[in-house]
This record gives structure tokens, C-alpha cells and sequence, in this order.
């Protein structure tokens, strides 16, 4: 599975996904750490990668192209909307 993460993602969160042997790229390798919501998930939608934050903020874009999976552990509910 390939993987953007956010700015906010923990150093020890990409080390374990990349043990993992996920496909890991960082926003900031990509010159992007200060980049909008819009671009970080139009950056990953182009390289077709899985977007990873934890930003409570991105719950609120709707993209009418992509599933969303907002997972927020402070209350422990999964929502899914399918926009396909």
C-alpha cells in the first residue's frame, strides 16, 4: 500500500509503517510540510497514494472521487463515506 503522511505523523509512526514494508512518502519530501489540506489530498489523489493525518480538519473536505475513512481515536468511531 503507498502512503503520503502528513506533517503531523510521528518520525516512530513512518519508521513502523515502513517496517511494515508500506510504500512511505512524507509531505515534507516532497517540499510540502506547509502545503494547504486541498493540496496534501490532491498531491496524494495524483500519486495515488493512501493520505495520512492527524488533522481533525480534513474531516471537513469532501472530494467527490475518493473514499474517505476518518478514524478518530479520541472517541473511538469510524466513519466511511463512499463518494464513489
Amino acid at each position: 500500500m503507498k502512503l503520503l503522511l502528513d506533517q503531523d505523523i510521528y518520525e516512530v509512526t513512518a519508521r513502523f509503517l515502513i517496517g511494515l514494508e508500506y510504500d512511505v512518502v512524507r509531505v515534507r519530501e516532497l517540499g510540502m510540510a506547509q502545503a494547504s489540506d486541498e493540496e496534501n489530498l490532491k498531491k496524494a489523489l495524483e500519486l495515488n497514494h493512501v493520505f495520512i493525518t492527524r488533522d481533525k480538519d480534513y474531516g471537513n473536505l469532501v472530494y467527490a472521487n475518493i473514499n474517505t475513512l476518518i478514524i478518530d481515536t479520541s472517541n473511538k468511531k469510524i466513519k466511511r463515506k463512499n463518494n464513489k
